[in-house]
Formats: C-alpha cells, structure tokens, sequence
C-alpha cells in the first residue's frame, strides 16, 4: 500500500495519475489505458494506492496550461509482512533430516561383504589357464607349459 500527498502551491491545479509500465507506455504513445489513479484537476490531494501488479508504476503530473507551478509530491510506501506457518519455515530442516535417514538406510542396506582373502586367491587361480597335462597354472596366452613342456594346442 502507498500513501502519499500531492500538492500544488498558489492555488493552481494540475492533473495527476498512477499506472504501471505498460499502461504508461501506451498513454505515451497516445493509445487508450488503464489508470489506476486518476485526478485531472486538483490542488491538494491525499490519496492510497494498492498496486496490484508486480513492476514499476509511474506517477505521472500534467500541467495543463503553460505557467509555472510548485508541486509537493510526498509518497509513504507501507509495507505488510507475512510470517509463514512454522512447517514451511523448518521444511528445509525436516528435509534435510529425512535425506539424511534415507542416507544412513542405504549404506547400511547396501554394503557388500567382502571376500576374504583366501577366496580371492582361489577365484583368481581357477580364472588362469591350466596345462591339459600336468594341471599346473600357465600364463594367459602360452603355448607350452613352462613346468612339463608340452605343447597346448
């Protein structure tokens, strides 16, 4: 909400109005507008206003004939402040809580055992080639065994 006074010295009048950017640009260019505040004529004038879009308004003063005036413009913006319900002030701390449960549930869900090493050693083992004759472990790619001699192919 805004309040303000407008005030032209001497007795004189002038027109005055309120409109938002767009409004204010068609009245320049001499197209019709919305005015959200209008008083072609005054001396002295409180007024209240309550923009109902978001953006700049303009205050616009029209001096009608060519002599010269005083004006007083005073403008007084009030402010309201709204204070969200509690559960939207702590939603990012709750938030943050339940990404942290779902954290600690997952890495407790999802840990593997490990094989010992002994295990690791036989699967390694039983991976290498093996000599068709002696049975002894060959490196991948020998043709001849290097313990018996023979040929693998």
């Amino acid at each position: 909400m805004v309040n303000g006074l407008v005030q032209v010295e001497g007795g004189s009048q002038i027109g005055f109005y309120v409109m938002n950017s767009g409004n204010f640009t068609q009245w320049r260019g001499g197209n019709p507008s919305t005015i959200a505040l209008a008083n072609p004529a005054l001396g002295s004038y409180n007024f209240t206003f309550v923009p109902d879009l978001d953006g700049p308004y303009y205050f616009v003063f029209s001096n009608q004939d060519a002599g010269h005036k005083n004006v007083i413009f005073s403008l007084n913006a009030v402010t309201f402040t709204r204070t969200p319900s509690p559960f939207i002030q702590y939603a990012a701390f709750e938030l943050i809580l339940v990404g942290i449960l779902f954290a600690v549930i997952g890495i407790n869900t999802g840990k593997k055992k490990s094989k010992s090493w002994k295990e690791t050693a036989t699967v390694t083992e039983e991976k290498l080639a093996k000599c068709k004759f002696c049975g002894k472990a060959l490196a991948t790619g020998e043709l001849f065994c290097p313990h018996c001699g023979r040929s693998q192919n």
